[in-house]
């Protein structure tokens, strides 16, 4: 029971439609919910909160990687149990370095390529010319969130609905 309870919730916050940064390994599951220091998935389990790739691991494999979970993919939000292995902190060094994420500019270029490779928010909304904006930075934005923002914000703070 306890266990489909978390299935459920699990599941809810993963986007299946992620980016698909080498072919081989297929999509990214990308998670939704709050970030854990602003890269890592998190989900709250027993009141702690936990990674959400470990927890991907732990729910595809039945017990917890061990040392750490890793990505194969390189996305740290990425929670598809087919994209996490396990391995030490050395690992994922050596990994780092093999794949030429070692120096910054690298990891930066990394980053933008993976972003414009993106073709869904993260809630599932398809960037088309139609729904696309672009923010202050210059990254794009969802205009269906955006406006879903707005709504939740008018509706706590003014009490009404829009």
């Amino acid at each position: 029971m306890i266990m489909d309870t978390l299935l459920a919730r699990f599941w809810s916050k993963v986007n299946k439609n992620g980016p698909i940064v080498d072919s081989k390994l297929g999509r990214c599951w990308l998670w939704t919910a709050g970030p854990k220091e602003g890269r890592y998935g998190v989900i709250l389990m027993n009141g702690k909160g936990e990674g959400a790739h470990r927890v991907a691991f732990f729910l595809e494999h039945g017990r917890w990687p061990s040392p750490c979970g890793l990505h194969r993919c390189d996305v740290t939000r990425c929670v598809r149990p087919t994209h996490i292995f396990e391995g030490t902190q050395r690992d994922n060094m050596l990994d780092c370095h093999a794949k030429g994420r070692s120096n910054l500019a690298s990891r930066v270029a990394r980053a933008a390529a993976l972003r414009r490779a993106k073709h869904f928010c993260v809630h599932g909304h398809e960037y088309t010319v139609a729904n696309t904006y672009r923010r202050a930075s210059g990254e794009r934005g969802c205009k269906e969130c955006r406006r879903e923002a707005v709504r939740r914000w008018l509706q706590t703070r003014h009490g009404r609905k829009k």
